[in-house]
């Protein structure tokens, strides 16, 4: 697969015949050498589980500001925003990078956390953006978080799914306690930005955090039996 990071989008890619946008305005403020770096981004969705785990990381690890996507074609406004019980003026939203250096040579890690989803059929074109700004610090791993929701009890301890981009990984994820996705799907930027980084020769890994629906009826439960999650650990 070709890619082309000056500004055209993929080259050959599944949904290269897309209309274009407008380019989007990448500010960066410092391009820090990174070494070997992990990718690892997040939106907001199901339980906020992607955000509040990146957000947690990139915190506890006291990740440097990075630089900012500036993509107004990508979003329109959904909603109120209420803050102390009155409505707030509209923002623009914010899509921004940071970076963390390890200390004792190990990977570096470089991360985006997007404040909203994109509109409906931007999201292709928008995780193509975000990864051209990854392919320049030499990123060759993804990683994601997401929900996975199930007919748990909220008082049972929640398990984690992975879902890697290829076979290898799968076997060496056999060693940790976690747990696989038979088939299925990943809905928003959390999982499709997996896809596109297959397009552009990059690896990746989904991991997904166990959630109760809020009503544990029959149709949750249809819907855990439709999931297709499998059980690789019985008995734990």
């Amino acid at each position: 697969m070709k890619e082309d990071l000056t500004g055209g989008g993929l080259t050959g890619g599944v949904f290269s015949g897309r209309p274009e946008t407008e380019e989007p305005d990448i500010k960066i403020i410092e391009k820090p050498k990174l070494n070997d770096p992990a990718f690892i981004a997040a939106w907001p969705g199901m339980g906020n589980v992607a955000m509040t785990t990146v957000t947690y990381l990139k915190d506890q690890l006291g990740a440097k500001y990075l630089g900012e996507l500036e993509v107004k074609d990508f979003f329109a406004p959904t909603g109120a925003l209420v803050s102390r019980q009155v409505v707030k003026t509209l923002s623009p939203p914010k899509n921004q990078f940071y970076y963390h250096q390890s200390m004792d040579g190990n990977k570096d890690i470089l991360f985006f956390i997007g404040s909203v989803q994109p509109i409906p059929h931007k999201e292709y074109e928008f995780a193509v953006e975000v990864l051209k700004v990854a392919k320049q610090f030499k990123v060759q791993r993804i990683y994601t978080t997401a929900a996975a929701p199930s007919d748990m009890h909220f008082k049972d301890t929640p398990r984690v799914f992975a879902v890697p981009t290829n076979t290898e990984e799968l076997k060496r994820l056999l060693k940790y306690k976690v747990h696989f996705m038979g088939d299925g799907s990943i809905a928003g930027l959390n999982g499709l930005l997996l896809s596109v980084a297959l397009e552009l020769d990059m690896e990746g890994l989904c991991l997904l955090g166990e959630i109760p629906f809020s009503q544990p009826d029959r149709v949750s439960a249809r819907l855990h039996r439709d999931s297709g999650y499998t059980d690789p650990y019985p008995g734990h």
